[in-house]
């Protein structure tokens, strides 16, 4: 006997998607079908006996909801924060992309450069933590970048050695040689050709 266990319809086309449960010889096997408007499976095959839908099957069918993206923990680090500190909403929600978007750059137990505009640098900890941004400049409660910083130690970030942070700057600058060094051969190349083709180039 085949007993079907959920029904829900596209929302943007006329297909249903199904799921169905086969306890032919006592074997629970479960299995899916997408079906058309009128009821009839799209593919019916020995591994996916499925039967045509009926007219109240079809009416009990449910709205399909694509489910929604995985949020960066960092969010929930804000939100948990602006129901202490509402007035510092905007700075916590900044603070979570600038994590999400890995910005934030821990580079010892004190210390942490994040970009946002620009690059800024961080010292300190807890309530003697400092920013190089003109927030820190004249505000005494914590900018963004510095909530971000503390966003990374509490999700568990690890401290990047200067020798990580020189490597990527090494291999950036070595990118940009070869990118250079293919350029160049190409534009060889193609004087070749047109001395060949008795073509004057640029």
């Amino acid at each position: 006997m085949i007993t079907l266990l959920l029904l829900t319809k596209y929302t943007d086309s006329d297909l249903y998607s199904a799921r169905w449960l086969d306890d032919a010889y006592g074997i629970n096997y479960e299995f899916n079908a997408v079906h058309q408007a009128d009821g009839r499976p799209l593919a019916r095959t020995e591994d996916c006996p499925a039967p045509v839908l009926t007219a109240e099957q079809l009416a009990t069918a449910q709205p399909f909801i694509e489910p929604a993206p995985a949020q960066h923990p960092a969010y929930e680090l804000a939100a948990k924060g602006t129901a202490v500190k509402p007035g510092w909403a905007n700075r916590y929600q900044k603070a979570a992309q600038l994590v999400e978007a890995g910005q934030v750059r821990l580079t010892g137990p004190e210390t942490a450069v994040v970009t946002g505009s620009q690059a800024y640098t961080i010292t300190g900890s807890g309530k003697e933590a400092k920013c190089s941004c003109k927030w820190g400049e004249f505000n005494s409660e914590p900018c963004s970048h510095i909530m971000a910083m503390r966003m990374a130690r509490a999700l568990g970030q690890a401290i990047e050695s200067p020798m990580a942070h020189g490597m990527k700057r090494r291999i950036s600058v070595d990118d940009m040689w070869t990118s250079i060094y293919r350029q160049h051969n190409r534009r060889q190349r193609q004087q070749r050709r047109w001395q060949a083709a008795g073509v004057g180039g640029d």
